[in-house]
């Protein structure tokens, strides 16, 4: 019901029809300011922002308060909860009815709702439901017992209580509810749990989540059914078994429909790439449609989600992408306010008074959880689990969480469970969970397992016994090391090696860890294919030693904090005497750290901690100039061994000693001693060594191979630093032991300093980035003695664990806002009907808050989609689509059917929906605050600031001029003109986020407008800001009071002081805490969250619109990695993609286009009128600087309509115009109209106007072949991987660079732009470089820099920094090659190659740049194919030649080129050049100029350098393409480097019947043919095109 009034905001309760009501007013969405008498909790978003930000404060001080105890984050937000709720708020009833007023209930009770089925969607995503067909027989029985005991147990007791007592049925089906629901012990809650405690990998973590999978099965399988027969039973005539089969189809329709349509998007997800977003919009409506039609069954949406998430394959990529998209928003900010409100809603007093029936009903719940117990522990028992293990898993049973207390908050509502038991439900259950959780966390250690083990070391193992090492692999990049290691390690037929691979990943979008051989492996196929590369490469390992290596695959897929768990139980059941760990660093081409990983770094010191045998970390660093001969080569290994004594140094001479039997090692063991030492016969440790020792030296006498031993006698550290020093060039490899004694002199003054103590003292300091070689720090296990089955030291302290555990801008709108108007009232029952009770109860869905907010939200999303997918074919931005669909879904269209507003759209949604949209739009206006890059004012140049202020002054002058003059006419006609200044003033600025979404949708971000243009509204803005708080203070001083004026600046300056001088440092802190590579935690993004929430309730506390404060925040937010890419990659898809479209959307449903009369309204065509000289005078203003500084003319007037386009900013502040009634109907239509017309016609003529790609039209020549001869050749090179310095390097050099034709080389780095909204273009001086681009391409500055300091008189390199979108990123590499005057541009290819020649990886994003590039260049492009071995001679013809390289010419102008290129490499000695020749011996129509110009760039290789040894000339006739690909697969095996033409489109007999099986068009037919997968050659290919010109 509603009523109309215009009296002060309030709300009243009372009672109609024994329902209670509250009723209040509608459209209260923010507050104007305590100044006007407003109490901001009288309106919605102010009183949501508190409660969620007084959430997240309880929450976070209960989480710390409680750590200790190890609880888990539901608990603690249960708890939080309960502390807000009973605790605290209800003793004060005024603060209660203020931070939680009745009128807000129904908002935040269907935010949470729509939260939980958001979470549960991610918890059900990140599931593998095919994993239940792979569970044991133990975990079977386990799982059913687990379920049955005390469903039994519970109902038994339930119906003899019900039969002594005579309860109501009420009370007695609430009861039953709740037996049948303690009997489930949820996958989705267990998994959790299991990751919180950090054993979820382990072998009793493993055996829960399988029995939770039992359980959990069993559990839904009975709800389900129970479900839709009880719905058909109760509330429908028709008969039980169409209510089943409806439910059943409902689930059909996910799995044989919606599922398919999934599998085809992550089917066409590029590998290693996320999900695009309109895809990730598709999932969503697909969510949205299922909880809605749910919602229809009376079923909880969520029940749907998650089945629907079931269904969904987990891990990469459609997984890991929908939870790094939803998860921040659903899981860590949504979900809180569920479970937080779940402890509010108990009502402890309820309980008190009611003696037997409590009684009664507690005797029930803890009959499930004893029959939980009971049934878990009872079968462990019998399958032979150990005593304290099996009581683990039983308390693990037992615990509870997200699931159970969605249905216990689920049946209150639709009131199956009274307050009194829901209370004593939670209660119980929070009690339990915080205890077992408590006592599990003490109880179960994983590591006693393998800790208790007698460990196995090198130097104790037989000498006929083959060598088991378990060796563990955590990218691609380890594998040749690790290779390399095991093949000095000595694998022959008398000392095989038996080698364990286990591949290390973490666990991301999926719920359930993973440790399987290679043959058992149930993962995604991206996860497979990275893991076969690994795979191929050991295997292409063994195969080459048959007899010597015997090698298993293993993965594992594991949480880091629990991954020591997996490598640890491997290494037990294999028996392995070693285990073999990747450093945590990766060393630069230069010698410097290149990255480190503290989560790796955290895996190596748990497995040192708690390893059952020896453990080596290796620190490898690789040689300048390229990757190491990996797979079987013939090197040499010269080791150094160096012993302090202790047992870590005997093992560690035990591996040197097995290495040392290999022919190709040389080993030298340097004993260091201090000065005095000598032998202690009391110390056992010293004469053990002395007696290994003189082993040593005795074996080295008799022995032929390899070994020297010598002992250096030193003072103190630094005389040992010195000793190692002397020998850094002379060796590949140190070995070390770890411990060594503290006191020792030798090392006395290392500790110090120790960066990484896990190393020991010696291993430290060699790890240091000055040292050149490789190092291999070992340690022997650090077992106990102690009984595995026997209980942990801590369990004896067990009853006192159990008795603690038990004890525990806004302002200028409002100055003119009148002090009474019209306002809507509605009435709604309490409690707030959020889920809805299905069709079956007769009832509508829409009239539950729930699932109409999901129907409007799957409604506004289906009409944008829809109207964008045929407007975006027209070139239109989406803003477009979005405030049409706003038009077609609001009173323009949709609204005209004669009650669709009042089922779609009810009053009493409107602030709901609102609400919501008005934070998103907040979050977005934050991001934007983020993406911005503010120093670029500082760097303004004098034309982006004159066209800043010319396009914002002139504009605002005329306007005010024209309202002023103008506005009388209607003054005289008695229309209120007071809103005239406001409109001009709309329509003058020029907001920088509409500009940059703008140059985004015209994909205009770094083009040298787009540039202009975003310096240019960033300036804007700021002024803006400035204008408006000037003007609204005179307003305001005049209109209220000098004082309270006084007070609005101070409030807005002490804010903006406050994130200058306070959060700015913090986030600063937050990025020094952030270990490099990694993201941002959690709890920093929820505080940042926190902080958006109550900047947003300060600024509507003082007049200032919710969005002013979470703007200026993210305006001092760091923007780029690490901060501010995290906070734009976890909440950016979601906020523009979903809350921005909604809000958008939202704004322009209030338009009514009919309501208008159009040719009677003066107003309106005086608006229109206004708005016309405005945007004109804007237009032609912007023009002016830029035509002044000889812009030329049509980009001058691009400039100008890409600054007059106005978009989302500008209908946020009509709306609130309108909202606050400063303007009415039809000024508001004039507006969104003016908007929607600036918006679609500036896209339109921007298209039209302005090609950034015209200037590199070639009209002049840009390439070898016509360069001079002695001058210097240009060259770009572009870097997207730093992987590929050192084959680019390689490459530059093989153009020998002379001092008569030197090489100018522009290296230009490309980042992909994450995290902020303007590009940059960053130009790094080697000599002259500044703090605040060190950060960027700092190992490519200085390898580059070696390589010109290597070449100085013949190379020059200039470094550059191209940090921008993609789909942008070639007009930076087109206009650095223009303005450098560069001949060539080389792009290595999108694909990199594992170390077997398998593909190990690609990059769509660059394979689409190099296509834009190819397009548009003004000069010579080339792609480099490297396969990785340029540099090591493949030819078996001779081994004189450093590079062997052919060159393949059919004709053409890119064959041309390509040819001029192989002679400028020819020009070195060392470097032996094939030209081959294809002639085709069929007859064919002959270009004769085409023939003339290749005969005349053959003619000096046929003749000039016929005698030249360095270069040869071969002739090939081919009838037909079959014919050229065999000859030249041959070819491809004996060379370094083939170079050939693109020839693009140029058809000819010699590659006839090649093009139907070209995959890359833009490598050409014989390019595409060489880099070809299927090619088994190690030759790289550089494929050439040469300029193309305009006729």
């Amino acid at each position: 019901m509603s009523t109309t009034t215009s009296q002060k905001p309030s709300s009243s309760i009372g009672t109609v029809l024994n329902d209670k009501m509250v009723c209040q007013y509608i459209h209260r969405v923010t507050s104007r300011g305590i100044w006007f008498g407003d109490n901001p909790f009288d309106y919605t978003t102010p009183v949501l922002m508190a409660e969620l930000a007084l959430m997240f404060i309880v929450n976070s001080i209960t989480y710390y308060s409680l750590r200790p105890l190890r609880q888990s984050t539901v608990i603690v937000q249960i708890i939080g909860g309960i502390i807000i709720g009973p605790v605290i708020l209800t003793a004060n009833k005024e603060l209660w009815g203020a931070l939680f007023p009745l009128r807000s209930k129904l908002i935040v009770d269907t935010l949470a709702g729509f939260g939980i089925t958001l979470h549960l969607f991610v918890l059900g995503v990140k599931i593998d439901a095919s994993l239940i067909r792979h569970i044991g027989r133990k975990a079977v029985v386990i799982g059913l017992t687990a379920y049955a005991f005390p469903l039994v147990l519970g109902g038994s007791i339930f119906q003899i209580m019900q039969h002594n007592t005579h309860s109501d049925s009420k009370l007695g089906r609430g009861l039953l509810f709740t037996v049948t629901l303690n009997s489930v012990s949820s996958f989705a809650v267990i998994s959790t749990l299991l990751t919180d405690l950090n054993i979820l990998n382990s072998e009793l973590g493993r055996l829960a989540s399988s029995i939770s999978m039992v359980s959990d099965a069993c559990g839904w399988l009975l709800a389900v059914i129970v479900a839709g027969l009880g719905s058909a039973l109760n509330f429908s005539a028709i008969k039980p078994l169409i209510g089943i089969l409806v439910v059943l189809l409902y689930y059909s329709v996910m799995l044989f429909i919606l599922r398919p349509l999934v599998m085809i998007i992550v089917r066409n997800t590029p590998k290693g790439k996320p999900l695009k977003e309109g895809h990730f919009l598709f999932i969503l409506i697909i969510v949205l449609g299922i909880g809605f039609v749910g919602e229809a069954l009376g079923q909880h949406s969520a029940v749907g989600a998650f089945i629907f998430g079931l269904l969904l394959p987990d891990g990469p990529p459609l997984a890991t992408s929908l939870v790094e998209k939803l998860d921040t928003v659903a899981s860590r900010m949504l979900l809180p306010i569920y479970c937080t409100m779940s402890g509010v809603k108990t009502v402890p007093h309820t309980l008190a008074g009611k003696g037997p029936l409590l009684i009664i009903e507690e005797s029930i719940i803890l009959a499930g959880y004893i029959g939980k117990f009971a049934g878990t522990i009872l079968p462990s028992l019998y399958f032979e689990v150990p005593l304290w293990d099996a009581m683990s898993l039983a308390l693990i049973m037992c615990c509870k969480g997200i699931m159970e207390i969605g249905v216990y908050t689920l049946l209150l509502d639709i009131q199956i469970l009274d307050s009194r038991l829901y209370t004593l439900s939670v209660l119980n259950m929070v009690i339990i969970t915080a205890i077992a959780t408590f006592i599990v966390s003490f109880l179960y250690d994983p590591s006693r397992r393998y800790m208790a083990y007698k460990g196995r070391t090198i130097l104790h193992s037989k000498k006929d016994q083959s060598l088991r090492m378990l060796v563990c692999i955590h990218n691609e990049g380890d594998v040749p090391p690790i290779i390399k290691l095991i093949e000095a390690s000595n694998p022959t037929r008398g000392n095989p090696l038996s080698i364990s691979v286990l591949q290390l990943m973490e666990l991301a979008g999926r719920a359930a860890a993973i440790l399987a051989p290679h043959h058992q492996l149930n993962i995604t196929p991206y996860e497979k294919t990275r893991y076969e590369q690994i795979v191929n490469a050991f295997n292409y390992f063994e195969r080459r030693s048959p007899a010597n290596v015997m090698v298993q695959h293993f993965i594992a897929i594991a949480p880091y904090a629990s991954m020591h768990n997996d490598i640890c139980t491997l290494a037990l059941d294999k028996m392995t005497s070693i285990i073999i760990l990747p450093f945590h660093k990766q060393w630069a081409i230069d010698g410097t750290a290149e990255s480190s990983s503290s989560s790796i770094r955290l895996v190596n010191k748990n497995v040192i901690e708690k390893s059952p045998c020896s453990v080596g970390i290796f620190i490898n660093r690789r040689p300048v100039g390229g990757k190491q001969p990996v797979l079987m080569s013939q090197s040499f290994y010269r080791i150094a061994m160096l012993f302090l004594g202790g047992a870590d140094d005997q093992e560690a001479l035990a591996y040197s000693r097995l290495m040392a039997v290999q022919p190709n090692v040389s080993l030298t063991v340097v004993w260091f001693k201090s000065w005095g030492q000598g032998t202690d016969k009391n110390d056992s440790n010293n004469l053990e060594s002395e007696l290994i020792m003189n082993d040593f030296k005795a074996n080295i006498a008799v022995s032929k191979r390899k070994m020297a031993y010598r002992e250096e006698v030193v003072k103190d550290g630094e005389g040992t630093t010195q000793v190692i020093r002397s020998m850094e060039n002379d060796f590949d490899l140190f070995i070390v032991g770890k411990h060594h004694e503290l006191d020792s002199k030798v090392t006395l003054g290392f500790t110090e300093w120790s960066e990484c103590p896990e190393l020991g003292i010696i291993g430290d300091m060699l790890a240091t980035s000055d040292f050149p070689f490789s190092v291999l720090v070992v340690q022997q296990p650090q077992g106990a003695d102690a009984d595995p089955s026997s209980p942990s030291p801590t369990t004896k302290h067990l009853p006192c664990l159990l008795v603690l555990s038990l004890s525990l801008s806004q302002r200028a709108v409002m100055s003119g806002i009148p002090n009474g108007e019209e306002v809507t009232r509605v009435c709604l029952r309490l409690p707030p009907e959020v889920n809805s009770k299905g069709v079956w109860g007769k009832s509508s869905p829409l009239k539950y808050s729930l699932p109409l907010l999901q129907l409007q939200l799957l409604l506004i999303y289906v009409v944008t989609q829809a109207v964008h997918f045929v407007l975006k074919r027209l070139g239109q931005p989406k803003i477009v689509s979005q405030i049409i669909a706003g038009l077609i879904v609001g009173e323009t269209v949709l609204g005209k059917i004669k009650g669709f507003n009042e089922k779609m759209f009810p009053l009493e949604s409107h602030d709901a929906i609102g609400t919501l949209s008005l934070i998103g739009y907040s979050l977005f206006m934050f991001l934007i605050g983020v993406k911005m890059h503010v120093d670029v004012v500082l760097k303004t140049g004098k034309k982006a600031l004159a066209t800043a202020v010319f396009g914002l002054f002139a504009p605002l002058i005329v306007g005010q001029t024209v309202s002023v003059l103008a506005g009388g006419i209607l003054a005289k006609q008695g229309t209120n003109t007071g809103y005239l200044g406001l409109l001009s003033n709309i329509q003058s600025l020029t907001a920088f986020p509409v500009i940059s979404s703008l140059l985004c949708d015209l994909k205009l971000v770094n083009s040298e407008l787009g540039r202009l243009s975003l310096s240019s509204s960033l300036i804007t803005d700021l002024f803006s800001v400035l204008l408006v708080t000037i003007g609204t203070t005179l307003q305001d001083a005049k209109n209220i009071s000098p004082v309270v004026a006084a007070f609005d600046v101070g409030t807005a300056t002490i804010f903006i002081l406050g994130a200058v001088f306070i959060f700015r440092p913090a986030m600063f802190w937050v990025i020094r805490r952030t270990p490099e590579g990694r993201p941002v935690k959690d709890r920093y993004i929820m505080t940042i969250i926190l902080a958006i929430l109550g900047a947003g309730l300060v600024s509507n506390l003082f007049r200032q619109y919710v969005v002013f404060g979470p703007y200026i925040l993210g305006l001092v937010v760091p923007d780029g990695p690490p901060l501010g890419s995290t906070l734009v990659e976890k909440l950016d898809t979601l906020v523009s993609g979903v809350w921005l479209p909604v809000f958008i959307s939202v704004c322009a449903m209030r338009v009514d286009l009919f309501a208008v009369a159009w040719k009677n309204d003066d107003q309106l065509w005086f608006n229109m009128s206004l708005i016309l000289i405005i945007f004109v005078t804007k237009i032609i203003a912007t023009m002016l600087p830029p035509l002044y500084c000889k812009v030329p003319f049509f980009d001058a007037l691009t400039v100008a309509l890409i600054m007059s386009c106005q978009g989302a900013v500008e209908l946020a502040a009509y709306t609130l115009l309108r909202d606050y009634q400063i303007i009415n109907q039809t000024t508001f239509v004039s507006g969104v109209l003016a908007i929607l017309f600036s918006a679609s016609l500036v896209s339109t003529l921007v298209r039209h106007l302005y090609d950034p790609s015209r200037k590199y039209a070639g009209y002049q020549r840009r390439t070898i072949m016509h360069s001079r001869p002695d001058s210097e050749l240009r060259i770009l090179s572009c870097i997207h991987n730093p992987d590929s310095i050192a084959a680019m390097i390689n490459l530059l050099d093989a153009s020998c660079p002379t001092e008569e034709k030197p090489l100018a080389v522009y290296v230009l780095h490309l980042i992909e732009l994450v995290g902020r909204a303007s590009p940059l273009f960053i130009s790094h001086q080697i000599q002259k470089r500044t703090d605040s681009d060190r950060s960027y391409s700092e190992n490519i500055i200085l390898a580059f820099a070696k390589y010109q300091k290597n070449n100085p008189e013949t190379v020059n390199v200039q470094v550059f920094t191209a940090i921008s979108p993609p789909k942008f990123m070639h007009e930076d590499i087109c206009t650095l090659a223009l303005n450098k005057l560069t001949s060539l541009i080389i792009f290595q290819f999108h694909q990199k190659w594992a170390v077997d020649g398998s593909i190990e990886s690609e990059d769509r994003n660059i394979r689409t740049v190099i296509n834009s590039v190819i397009d548009r260049a003004p000069c010579s492009v080339a792609i480099f194919v490297d396969r990785g071995h340029l540099g090591q001679s493949n030819s078996a013809v001779s081994t004189l030649w450093a590079y062997v390289i052919a060159m393949i010419f059919i004709g053409g102008s890119d064959d041309r080129e390509a040819l001029s290129l192989a002679k400028c490499m020819a020009r070195d000695m060392s470097i032996r050049l094939m030209v081959i020749q294809f002639i085709s011996t069929v007859e064919e129509e002959v270009n004769e100029l085409e023939k003339k110009l290749d005969s005349q760039v053959l003619k000096d290789i046929k003749f000039n350098n016929i005698e030249n040894r360095c270069v040869d000339f071969i002739e090939q006739r081919v009838e037909d393409g079959p014919q050229t690909a065999l000859i030249v697969r041959a070819i491809a095996n004996e060379t370094d480097l083939i170079i050939v033409g693109r020839r693009h489109n140029v058809e000819s007999p010699q590659t006839s019947g090649l093009a139907d099986w070209c995959e890359y068009p833009e490598l050409g037919i014989i390019g595409d043919l060489l880099a070809s997968s299927d090619l088994d050659s190690k030759a790289s290919v550089l494929v050439v095109q040469q300029q193309k010109l305009l006729s």
